[in-house]
């Protein structure tokens, strides 16, 4: 089975023999991929409507792992059942993520690792993790399509986070890569563009320009 780049970077850190929900499964793949590889032993594939979920239930029986892959119709973790350590959220916005979680905060009291891959909006998804007492203990920035994408997984744990750790993430600080530089380098472009068009007299010139001199900052450590 052969996944995308960012759902194969997401199943190579679940921790093994883990029980994982999939939240937004759509086809399934990820899920059934974990126990194809033998990387967990059971996993549930959990979606909010009818056609991705039967989608997922093909796939599920065209892989044959109808006795360890567990399709689940539920809004969010409204139905999570009560096994699963692991959630995993990807092809998502933070905004959904955080409302889904804020939604059924109880469902987090099995849960030890969360594995978010956020389209947009790192710094919200961090800020909120170490609000619920999760640590970030790994990051990467992967380029799919032309497009910069997050991964992030945490475990329990409370970690105050500084602004340059809740935008760049604490451990990408520490294992700075090209696919990192890279989008950090277009980010800072086009900001520039962005801040050259806002009034002088708009309050989010300032905090732009904040924002700016922290990915300056970044920047030229990777240089010098």
């Amino acid at each position: 089975m052969i996944l995308s780049l960012r759902l194969q970077n997401i199943a190579d850190i679940v921790s093994s023999d883990s029980i994982v929900a999939d939240i937004g499964s759509d086809h399934g793949l990820l899920p059934i991929s974990l126990v194809v590889n033998k990387r967990t032993k059971k996993t549930y594939a959990i979606d909010i409507a009818i056609k991705p979920l039967n989608q997922a239930k093909d796939n599920i029986m065209k892989y044959d792992v109808g006795n360890s892959v567990y399709p689940i119709l539920s809004d969010g973790l409204e139905n999570l059942p009560d096994d699963v350590n692991t959630l995993v959220f990807s092809g998502m916005g933070s905004k959904t993520i955080i409302n889904i979680i804020s939604k059924d905060i109880s469902k987090l009291k099995n849960i030890s690792e969360i594995i978010m891959e956020p389209n947009i909006g790192s710094y919200d998804i961090r800020e909120f993790m170490s609000s619920l007492n999760y640590s970030i203990v790994f990051e990467k920035t992967i380029l799919e399509n032309d497009v910069y994408y997050d991964i992030i997984k945490c475990s329990l744990g409370k970690q105050e986070l500084t602004t340059r750790e809740k935008l760049f993430g604490p451990y990408n600080l520490k294992h700075i890569d090209i696919n990192f530089i890279n989008k950090w380098t277009l980010i800072r472009k086009k900001m520039v563009s962005l801040v050259r068009k806002i009034p002088e007299s708009s309050p989010q010139k300032n905090k732009f320009i904040e924002e700016l001199s922290l990915i300056d900052e970044i920047l030229k450590t990777t240089i010098d």
